[in-house]
């Protein structure tokens, strides 16, 4: 169950401010974990980019077109962010440069004017019609969907529009069993808009949500966090944890040579004996039930 004091209705803004503050340690040990190729960039190098660089450079009206080759690195770190998908960065990149420019633009330009055309007078009004506006056209693009096209208008808008990631549905959407998205669709990536914006109004102007995503992988992949290893995603356990996780089970070696001992002991005919492992050990469970 959800911690009440966690749950996006509850959390206060000390609370979440502790949270985002853990961040970059948590990001830290599972870029470690992971760990990259020669010559690939790790996960932690990728994420300066997902959340300083790219955002600083597109957020703002005269930041130029987004080219494809910056799509392709956000791809790259939304793979090794969350779930890899073998095939999605070919079709992304199946894409042309022009193609890329010109749909990003319509993108941004259909979010602006969306948000222009409401003018609500709440905070955040507006902001998940632009969202899921911007989103539509954005996965017109081969490779792109609702996921990775909130990822390109996140860059854009890092304060106001939130990535459809698989954490930060599960705070937001998934409900007290905090289950991962199903169908990955535009409805449930309205959802986590949703509640992006019903849980920011809460808080201080100070937050957006880009720190929304960054507090929602602290609570799903940091041990100490209340919620770390509740939903169905994180139950596989998360990436830091596999890495150092023990290998308990003894080499085969080890264990048909252990076997073959207790068999002697039993004193059990030596053609017995020299069976296979797994022979030996449904004989040994007759032998018990015997």
């Amino acid at each position: 169950m959800c911690s009440s004091t966690t749950s996006p209705a509850n959390i206060t803004a000390e609370a979440f401010g502790k949270l985002l503050a853990r961040y970059p340690s948590v990001i830290a040990a599972v870029s470690e974990a992971k760990g990259a190729k020669p010559g690939q960039k790790t996960l932690a190098e990728l994420d300066t980019f997902r959340y300083t660089k790219a955002p600083a450079t597109y957020s703002s009206t005269d930041g130029g077109a987004m080219t494809k080759s910056d799509v392709v690195k956000l791809v790259e770190w939304k793979l090794r962010h969350g779930k890899f998908r073998p095939t999605l960065m070919k079709l992304v990149e199946s894409n042309s440069e022009s193609a890329v420019e010109a749909t990003v633009e319509e993108a941004v330009a259909k979010y602006r004017s969306t948000v222009a055309e409401i003018k609500g007078g709440v905070k955040l009004s507006g902001h998940v019609e632009a969202a899921l506006a911007a989103v539509k056209v954005l996965s017109t693009m081969r490779g792109i969907g609702p996921a990775t096209a909130s990822l390109l208008a996140a860059v854009h808008f890092p304060k106001e529009c939130i990535f459809f990631s698989d954490e930060a549905y599960a705070w937001l959407a998934g409900g007290s069993s905090h289950s991962p998205p199903s169908k990955y669709n535009i409805k449930e990536y309205e959802d986590v808009a949703r509640g992006m914006v019903q849980l920011l109004r809460r808080l201080p102007d100070e937050y957006g949500a880009q720190d929304v995503e960054q507090v929602a992988y602290v609570l799903m992949y940091d041990k100490t966090a209340p919620l770390a290893g509740k939903s169905k995603e994180a139950a596989k356990e998360p990436a830091p944890a596999k890495a150092l996780k023990k290998e308990t089970a003894p080499p085969a070696k080890l264990t048909a040579a252990k076997q073959s001992q207790e068999s002697k002991k039993r004193k059990v005919p030596p053609t017995e004996a020299a069976v296979s492992s797994s022979d030996s050990v449904r004989r040994s469970s007759r032998h018990k039930s015997s």
